[in-house]
């Protein structure tokens, strides 16, 4: 069995959830925070994160430039008993965060949606459900998706204080950057977006 299989075994667990709000100090659902050059967190240096769900309670988001993993499609397929026929491709894994890496997302265009997805932006959508996977394999799913293990977590306020210290920046975005940009570049891109913005 190939070894990256395992880190599968609860990959599509439930959505975790905080309460959403419309007051505009909590506006960057949507958005992306970028990792500044003087990130003091050793985990996020280098970061590009999606930012998903942003409330007085706090804020979620998924690290989108980590590649972590390449698992056969079939291999997948046969952990979690989906019967599809399995595209003969592989499934790249970003590290999303170190927040409870036993949960799997996957971040995609608007072309999908299920009873366990979440709209978050203009063509932007979140699922948390093994049912996606199974519609990829089929040529059903999404066209364009991003699948991470783990999620990036913020209390009342944290996120907030770390902008005041300037470790993030903030960029609003497009289905297009998200998709289309190579990881490796990612952050380089973001940044220099950031500049074109100011």
């Amino acid at each position: 069995m190939n070894p990256f299989v395992g880190i599968f075994l609860f990959l599509f667990a439930l959505l975790p959830s905080i309460c959403a709000a419309d007051d505009a100090k909590h506006r960057l659902s949507g958005h992306l925070l970028v990792a500044a050059v003087h990130m003091p967190d050793y985990r996020f240096m280098g970061t590009v994160i999606y930012i998903y769900e942003h409330s007085e309670m706090g804020a979620l988001g998924l690290v989108i430039n980590r590649p972590m993993a390449s698992v056969p499609a079939a291999a997948i397929a046969e952990q979690f008993e989906i019967d599809v026929e399995a595209k003969d491709s592989n499934v790249q894994i970003f590290w999303g965060g170190p927040v409870e890496m036993s949960r799997g997302f996957v971040l995609h265009s608007a072309d999908y949606v299920n009873d366990a997805s979440k709209v978050v932006a203009d063509g932007l959508v979140l699922t948390a459900d093994k049912a996606i996977l199974g519609a990829i394999m089929e040529g059903k799913g999404p066209v364009h998706s991003v699948f991470a293990l783990g999620y990036a977590g913020w209390g009342p306020g944290q996120l907030e204080r770390e902008l005041f210290r300037e470790d993030w920046l903030t960029l609003p975005t497009e289905p297009e950057f998200i998709f289309s940009e190579d990881p490796e570049r990612m952050w380089k891109e973001a940044h220099d977006l950031y500049s074109v913005e100011l």
